[in-house]
């Protein structure tokens, strides 16, 4: 049978409903599906590109982060693993846990690798509309990046 939590919250890549609290994290509070890797958001949007934005790596947040302005932050997966985080602490720390890596990750998360993201472009939470209208926004703006290298 079809829940209809699934009909009002997104998936994360390990298929759990945003906001459900028998997600594996506890998702209930984090009811917002963010689009991690910039990199596989951007891909999606190419013309004959593999990469569909549906597939792309997503976890489920309280809200949509923003860049800082004053340097880079980041957006780290769940914290699972060898990072020993309480999802609390996660969240409390805005979901980032870049400075609490291996060298190995850092450099894996500085490489579009993960397990953290660069948050680089300002973000909302919206209905479907807003967000197909964000991502053609977020590929213009990368397009312009790339090419002003």
């Amino acid at each position: 049978m079809l829940s209809s939590s699934r009909l009002t919250y997104e998936l994360d890549y390990k298929g759990n409903i945003c906001g459900d609290k028998h997600g594996s994290p506890n998702l209930q509070e984090l009811d917002v599906r963010y689009w991690m890797n910039p990199n596989q958001v951007y891909q999606s949007g190419l013309k004959d590109s593999k990469v569909n934005l549906a597939d792309a790596k997503a976890i489920c947040l309280m809200e949509c982060p923003n860049p800082a302005v004053d340097g880079l932050n980041f957006i780290c997966d769940y914290p699972e693993g060898d990072i020993h985080l309480s999802v609390d602490d996660w969240i409390n720390r805005d979901y980032d846990y870049f400075e609490f890596l291996t060298p190995d990750m850092r450099n894996s998360s500085l490489q579009l690798q993960g397990p953290c993201y660069p948050i680089i472009f300002p973000t909302v939470n919206g209905n479907i509309i807003s967000a197909v209208i964000l991502c053609v926004l977020l590929k213009v703006i990368i397009l312009k990046v790339i090419r002003a290298r």
